[in-house]
């Protein structure tokens, strides 16, 4: 019988760990930290200036850069937050970019202000044109939360040329000044630095005109914001203590005796309840995924290692049925046959013993390690990045 139990336990076992890393979002999760695309509608190139046409006029470049003031509000299931900015143009060239410049990525437009510092644009001593806004208002970025409480995120502001073309205008990112105001704060998140992005963005029509060859459909698409990256401590200190000790009070069942059977399965069925309680608070602030965020993969790890437990709770219990009936035969019989049934009770007992104290030991080992391979594979290097910082 203890045999059987064995090979069951090694099958279920093995299963486990094949699931857990074929379902693990390192692939997705990894793609989608290495490349973010645009927002706008359209692909991306790879360069992130316009191609020089060989018999044309290079691009008019219009350098820009921000000095964010202030972000609030980063809504998880809306995909949204507030940003308070400082945005500056210049360029030197016959294209008034202020008068096409569109903000791409806007939302509540009716609640957006854009104003200008100069009524018209401001001409430099280098003969440069100067205009600045200050800007305000709710943006969308589509956040990935695979990784989720392990994630981090970009809130961004992304501009685009509504009529001239990447061949004609082109954005350029003011690296040296665009910065972010020193008592910027966001409770939950640590802040990155500014980062600035410009690509070529080719978007899939011709607007009806019939005309449009890809050249005429490639436009310069500006992107600037911060990358936030969550606190370790938000999942170390706030999330995996009370999942721990639920999981661990499971555990106590091993240390009870078999035939407090009823005492077994409650606290079970009673820390599993406790955890599908945890899973609901713990994801509440999270919108309807079709995915599996790691917290959830974390979760179902909690639910398998239960299930285990009261697999081994009923088995414990049948074994210890069988105690008693080989208990009452030794008692009802004598000499050789007394003897033989002495010899089967010694070998059950046994086998009790050694599936509780096995199960003592491998269950929370089992637990741990699944855990922290989740985390391990989902984040990959990011995950030591992110607990060092």
């Amino acid at each position: 019988m203890h045999n059987n139990v064995t090979s069951v336990l090694k099958i279920v076992f093995r299963w486990f760990w094949i699931t857990a890393i074929l379902l693990s979002p390192l692939s997705t999760a990894t793609a989608w930290a290495k490349s973010t695309p645009p927002v706008g509608s359209g692909s991306a190139s790879e360069s992130s200036t316009a191609p020089e046409s060989a018999s044309g006029p290079r691009p008019q470049r219009v350098k820009i850069g921000v000095y964010l003031r202030n972000v609030e509000s980063v809504d998880m299931q809306s995909n949204t937050y507030f940003l308070d900015l400082l945005l500056w143009v210049k360029w030197k060239g016959d294209i008034d970019p202020t008068k096409t410049l569109r903000i791409v990525n806007a939302i509540d437009t009716w609640g957006l202000t854009m104003t200008p510092a100069y009524e018209t644009p401001k001409k430099l001593a280098d003969g440069d044109f100067y205009q600045r806004y200050s800007i305000e208002g709710r943006f969308y970025h589509k956040f990935w939360l695979g990784t989720y409480p392990l994630d981090w995120q970009k809130v961004t502001l992304e501009l685009e040329d509504t009529e001239h073309v990447a061949g004609e205008l082109v954005f350029v990112p003011d690296e040296e000044s665009s910065k972010m105001s020193d008592h910027l704060q966001i409770p939950g998140w640590r802040i990155d630095k500014v980062y600035n992005e410009v690509q070529d963005v080719v978007h899939p029509t011709d607007y009806g005109m019939g005309e449009r060859t890809q050249e005429r459909r490639t436009f310069s698409h500006y992107r600037c914001g911060l990358k936030l990256y969550r606190p370790a401590s938000f999942f170390l200190l706030k999330m995996v203590p009370p999942m721990v000790i639920v999981v661990l009070c499971c555990f106590i069942v091993f240390f009870l005796h078999p035939d407090h059977v009823d005492a077994r399965i409650s606290t079970v069925i009673t820390a599993l309840l406790t955890q599908v309680f945890l899973q609901l608070t713990f994801t509440s602030s999270l919108p309807n995924l079709s995915i599996l965020v790691l917290l959830d993969q974390i979760f179902n790890c909690s639910y398998f290692i239960m299930f285990l437990i009261l697999v081994e709770c009923v088995i414990v219990n049948r074994l210890n049925d069988r105690r008693q009936r080989l208990t009452e035969r030794v008692e009802a019989t004598e000499g050789a046959e007394k003897q033989g049934h002495v010899v089967d009770l010694e070998r059950v007992a046994k086998a009790i013993r050694r599936l509780d104290r096995t199960s003592m030991v491998l269950f929370p080992v089992l637990y741990l390690t699944s855990c922290f391979l989740l985390a391990l594979v989902s984040r990959g290097r990011e995950l030591f990045s992110v607990v060092a910082q």
